[in-house]
Order: structure tokens, then sequence, then C-alpha cells
């Protein structure tokens, strides 16, 4: 949904019109509902407003033309789009709205006060010389079917990025783990024994975005909600290392994924 809004709004800024978001999608849908109302998406975080909410996917007028998202490759013919348009795709790369980078990490700022646990939280972690944080992907990911798709990183990638962590920045560093499993451990993962174990509370997952996003380097998961958690830090000299191969199915081409500057491993 964050990739879905990001690129509308970079478009409407560049085409001079108002965006509208359909979530008639997620009506009757019970796995997933529409997550964007905990943030600033109101009309003094853009410039030309943001129209009535309705569905994201599903086309609300005929008369409109619809661009399809071809694949999950960057398509530069999308930069070339005029209004009035439909839009119907993941859009999972920064090349559809990298130009407007500040005005969507605003878009995105949270609406409400962090709870009294992530305050805590926020406040380790800026108290820390260096922090670092990092996602282990698991729950749906668990599921065969998801398994197919997405796959789950082992401990060898996580030891790797922790090793080029540790030649980069030495001993001064702090861990603050975050997962949606709380069987997961530190150790399971070559962690040292005082990193900080943030177990995502299921109705507040935009917490533990923002927390991440609140480290200066990340290590993050094939998962968009660790991609996203490290991009909202617009720290300029951030360190953010990802997974070469984003999915385990090799019909799905990643290489628009993962922004270039980053580190894949």
């Amino acid at each position: 949904q964050m990739f879905q809004y990001a690129a509308g709004y970079a478009l409407s800024v560049r085409t001079g019109s108002k965006l509208c978001l359909d979530k008639g999608y997620f009506k009757n849908n019970t796995d997933r509902t529409c997550g964007l109302s905990v943030f600033k998406l109101s009309s003094e975080h853009s410039k030309l407003g943001i129209g009535s909410f309705f569905n994201l996917k599903r086309s609300f007028s005929k008369r409109i033309p619809v661009y399809h998202e071809k694949s999950l490759v960057f398509d530069d013919g999308f930069l070339d789009l005029t209004a009035p348009v439909e839009l119907d795709g993941y859009f999972q790369s920064e090349n559809y709205f990298i130009g407007h980078a500040k005005e969507i990490r605003e878009c995105f700022n949270l609406k409400r006060e962090l709870s009294v646990n992530s305050l805590e939280y926020k406040k380790q972690i800026l108290n820390s010389r260096v922090s670092i944080s990092v996602h282990i992907r698991r729950g749906d990911y668990l599921h065969p079917k998801n398994l197919v798709i997405h796959g789950l990183l082992g401990a060898d990638y996580y030891k790797c990025a922790f090793d080029l962590i540790a030649g980069r920045f030495g001993a001064n560093v702090r861990f603050f783990l975050f997962s949606d499993d709380p069987s997961v451990r530190p150790g399971h993962y070559g962690l040292p024994e005082d990193t900080v174990t943030i177990v995502s509370a299921a109705e507040r997952p935009h917490e533990d975005m923002y927390l991440m996003s609140c480290c200066h380097h990340h290590i993050i998961a094939n998962s968009s909600f660790s991609w996203w958690g490290a991009w909202l830090n617009g720290k300029p000299n951030k360190l953010v290392i990802a997974p070469d191969r984003w999915f385990a199915s090799k019909d799905l081409d990643s290489r628009s994924v993962v922004p270039g500057e980053w580190i894949k491993i």
C-alpha cells in the first residue's frame, strides 16, 4: 500500500492532478486491511490535496485509462503517463517516486503519539552511539505458499551482515531486533546478548517501522516492511544491508526492488 501511495503521489504532483485512493478492495478482504490511515496523508503534506478514498486496485470508472504494471521491474514508461489514469500494480521500486522522497517521508509521518513501550525503545535507539535495526520476517512467510514465493532468510545472511557491520563500525554498535515471531532469539542469528529484541505488536506495526527508521543503519529482510523502515530513514550516510535474492521464486525479477546504494549480500 505504501509503494502504491508513493507512486500515485509522485505522479499526481508531476501531472498537477488530485490523487484518489480506492480502498473498496479491502471491504470484504479478511487477510488485508487498509493501513494507510495511521499516516498523515492529508492536504498539508500534499501540494495538490488527496481526494476521496476509493479502491486501491479496482477500476472506479471505465472511462479512465488504466496503467497495468507489467512486472516488478521498474518501467520508465510510467514517467510518461498523463492524467487522468488509474494505477494497477505494486510499484515496488523507489524509481517511481524518488524525485519526491522528502515529501513522501513527510506523508508517512505517524498521525498519533507513540505508545509507552515504543517511546522507551525510541529513547534507547537515540541514546545509542551507533544503532542498527535488524528485521527477521517469519509470520506469514512460514505458510507453504509464501515459502515458495518469498522464502526465509537463514542465519548465514545475518551473520554475514553482522560481520560487515563489525568491520565498518567496530564494537560501538547496538542492535535492535524486530520480528513478528516471538520465538526468535538473537543468539539464533549470531547477535550479541545485549541485543534489544522488539517483537512486533500486531496492533502497532507502524510504530515498529517508525522505530526502525530512527536507527542509524539497517539490516533488512526480504520484506517491504523493513524496506520501508530503512527507506524512511532520511540520514544521508545510512548503511542498508539487503538480501541479494529478494524472492525464492525464480519467476520474479527483483532487480528494481533494492535501491542501488544499498549493499546486497
